[in-house]
């Protein structure tokens, strides 16, 4: 056993060097063997995109392969002693149809217009804002969050100039992430997720103001704009924003039911489909 976890060591650290390496590695490079499976390094390349310094490479070669090999060894126990594989192979069956309708429907979908008529939104928003209250705390805000490599003088000019423009693709270009839009609202549930612990139990959301925070893996910048309370009277562009949701989900439930029945009249003609008689 430490003979096999000594090999596998040895292969991840030499792909980690081949991937900081100026040569493209090889794809056909085996970094792990499970019962007469392998996994390949062309398998992980794409989570390697994400690596900034050969140490990031081996850290992530090393949970894939770790999590690959446990998944086989799972895989073999359960072959072995699992008895009732009929109706784990039925619910396989039934899980990939569901699958690959849910992505049909989503392709589906992808056609029908988001477009949405600023009379119809206007009409739905004057009924809903006579009686509409916040049913939790909403704030709107500016958000970075890139790696720690990327703290640097141009972060701290872009951030203090406000540029959104620019600090997009900045945070793009370093595979960060961002939140700057000036018109809208979150929630402090939906902000909260977002931050370290320590940096949210710094914010005053009653002040608009700037706060920075760093660990060990990234740079925050966040700033207030605007907070509301609970019970509240609702910002008009945050009721918009529900009813934009609103309209596209109904949208999209009618334009599927139409969709499906139209797909169904058209294939019912065809000679492979047949319904017996009862």
């Amino acid at each position: 056993m430490n003979k096999v976890l000594d090999r596998l060591k040895f292969i991840i650290i030499l792909a980690s060097v081949l991937l900081s390496a100026c040569e493209q590695p090889r794809h056909d490079d085996v970094l792990a063997s499970v019962y007469g499976k392998n996994l390949y390094l062309k398998d992980i390349g794409p989570y390697l995109t994400d690596a900034l310094s050969p140490t990031d490479s081996l850290g992530i070669i090393t949970k894939h392969v770790d999590k690959w090999v446990m998944d086989q060894i799972l895989i073999d126990e359960a072959e072995k002693n699992l008895t009732d594989k009929t109706r784990i192979e039925a619910l396989v069956r039934k899980y990939r149809t569901e699958l690959v309708i849910h992505e049909l429907e989503k392709h589906a979908i992808s056609e029908m217009s988001i477009e949405i008529d600023s009379t119809e939104l206007d009409s739905l928003s004057a009924v809903f804002m006579m009686d509409m209250t916040l049913q939790e705390d909403i704030v709107k805000y500016l958000l970075v969050k890139v790696p720690i490599a990327f703290d640097n003088d141009t972060l701290t000019r872009l951030w203090k100039t406000e540029d959104l423009v620019a600090m997009r693709s900045f945070v793009n270009m370093s595979k960060g992430r961002y939140y700057l839009d000036l018109d809208r609202w979150y929630t402090k549930a939906e902000l909260k997720v977002l931050l370290p612990s320590e940096l949210y139990k710094k914010i005053n959301f009653s002040k608009t103001e700037n706060y920075s925070y760093s660990d060990t893996a990234h740079k925050f910048y966040i700033k207030i704009l605007e907070f509301r309370k609970e019970k509240e009277a609702a910002p008009q562009e945050f009721v918009s924003e529900k009813l934009k949701h609103q309209i596209l989900h109904d949208r999209s439930k009618k334009f599927l039911n139409n969709w499906k029945m139209n797909l169904y009249q058209n294939k019912i003609q065809s000679k492979d489909i047949y319904v017996h008689d009862k």
